[in-house]
């Protein structure tokens, strides 16, 4: 079996809700002599996998290595994202959806835009400096 062909078996399991087995299929294949692009779907799949496991570091990790070689990858932010809240890191999850915003448009965050909103509305976010970034935020990404 190709390395390709792994990666592609791979994804399957994920979408087969197979993430432990996903990450064994994933971590067969070896870095070297990939491209980047090749290397980022494997990480993205590996930190989405950790991520569906409740591995929030080990997500965490394969994550920054994905958006360190492509930081409009907006499924990897946020997904890095989601993990910080897991683990009640509000304020770091805040600081990675503020900063992937800064650089590039939302799409996927559109709709964590609208549950920050909501979250200022009912009360459970009342720093006003963070009140006023997602606020320029969600403005500047046509979600109010």
């Amino acid at each position: 079996m190709t390395d390709k062909e792994r990666l592609i078996e791979g994804k399957a399991l994920i979408d087969n809700l197979q993430f432990g087995e996903s990450i064994n299929k994933l971590l067969s294949i070896p870095n070297n002599g990939k491209s980047a692009k090749f290397l980022e779907l494997k990480n993205l799949f590996m930190g989405n996998s950790y991520y569906n496991i409740g591995e929030y570091f080990m997500a965490i990790q394969m994550l920054e290595k994905v958006i360190k070689s492509n930081n409009k990858n907006e499924l990897a932010s946020q997904l890095k994202y989601l993990c910080l809240v897991h683990l009640k890191k509000y304020n770091l999850a805040l600081i990675e959806i503020m900063g992937f915003l800064k650089r590039n448009p939302a799409d996927l965050y559109k709709a964590t835009l609208e549950e920050l909103l909501h979250e200022i509305k009912i009360g459970n976010i009342t720093d006003a400096d963070i009140i006023d970034g997602i606020h320029f935020l969600a403005i500047e990404n046509n979600v109010i």
